[in-house]
């Protein structure tokens, strides 16, 4: 049995989705996707992310995520999203034009060993739109449920006449999420690779208060490479952690005494936190495989203010020229082509 895709349990309303469609499209700009691998026209509305924001093109995972305005309006993308069978970290609504491409490129941060995967429901869709994923030529019909493994080299050509157009969701991986997939499949799957499951467990919110704190690390953590200082605080039932001078709060899930999980990274607090003023914490990036030491102050020490100071200054002036090149983007690229070929 191939891995590549398969067809998971459960269907969904074409007519209803074509609704919310025609509503999304009429009310909110779409916004050209992340990637050097199209001419811009690949585009998307965000349904469901880390910012909360519909225009936001960044399939970031956050361990956590907010509602765009858009499920406001269309009350069957939020009947799906909610009742999916699993946590829906990102979801996008997604359109290629006609005559449009879709290079070969890999999805970073995706795959078994991920905890993550990528699930998609078409909505608009043509058999002339050649789609592949690995070696395989695929064809998913509008209302049918996805899963693709988009940790292999996939490209999208659209030989049709009209827009193609799928809600895309990226879901952690947990035992409910598994569920969703045929057991042969997942046994296969097991046979190939580990697989990285989130499994969360319960933790009150006085527990949770004791692990807040300063974080500090020399890197790298959560993508950066740099020393950073964070804060650690109580969100939604995780903990969570804020890098200064970013407006990204990552939620940790408890999964275990003193343990913490997102995406691929494990916060593991070497004793009780409120046994001593500064924790010890051991940080693991499952992905590679590698660990380091962090440290958790209940006290912030002078040096850790000055240092944060000067990161909130340069982190936070990156972050927005680069948010502030992709907003400028969304203006001028219009999204004409998304109302006139999806309906």
């Amino acid at each position: 049995m191939k891995t590549t895709s398969v067809q998971l349990k459960g269907s969904f309303d074409v007519d209803r989705l074509k609704a919310d469609l025609d509503t999304a499209t009429a009310h909110f700009q779409s916004a050209p996707q992340v990637g050097k691998y199209h001419d811009g026209s690949w585009t998307g509305i965000g349904l469901r992310n880390f910012s909360g924001d519909h225009g936001n093109t960044l399939a970031a995972h956050t361990g956590h995520s907010k509602d765009t305005a858009v499920l406001k309006q269309c009350a069957y993308f939020k009947e799906v999203l909610d009742n999916i069978g699993c946590p829906v970290y990102v979801a996008r609504i997604l359109f290629l034009p006609p005559g449009k491409v879709i290079g070969e490129h890999t999805d970073a941060g995706f795959g078994w060993h991920h905890g993550m995967v990528r699930l998609h429901i078409p909505i608009v869709t043509d058999p002339r739109v050649e789609f592949s994923i690995g070696d395989d030529e695929v064809y998913w019909k509008p209302g049918e449920f996805w899963f693709g493994d988009f940790s292999k080299p996939h490209s999208l050509r659209n030989k049709s006449d009209i827009t193609r157009v799928h809600l895309v969701m990226d879901c952690p991986i947990t035992a409910e999420t598994l569920e969703l997939f045929p057991e042969a499949f997942i046994e296969q799957v097991r046979s190939e690779t580990e697989i990285l499951q989130l499994n969360p467990i319960e933790m009150d919110e006085e527990t949770l208060k004791s692990y807040c704190g300063t974080l500090v690390v020399r890197g790298p953590l959560l993508g950066l490479t740099v020393p950073i200082s964070g804060d650690v605080f109580v969100s939604d039932g995780m903990l969570a952690v804020k890098i200064r001078g970013l407006p990204i709060v990552y939620h940790f899930t408890p999964i275990a005494e003193h343990t913490f999980q997102c995406n691929t990274y494990e916060l593991k607090w070497a004793k009780n936190p409120n046994q001593q003023d500064d924790s010890l914490v051991i940080s693991k990036d499952h992905k590679t495989g590698k660990s380091q030491e962090v440290t958790v102050y209940k006290q912030q020490p002078m040096g850790v203010r000055l240092f944060s100071w000067l990161q909130r200054a340069v982190v936070g002036g990156v972050w927005a020229t680069y948010f502030g090149i992709l907003k400028l983007k969304r203006v001028f690229s219009g999204n004409k082509h998304v109302t006139e070929q999806a309906s």
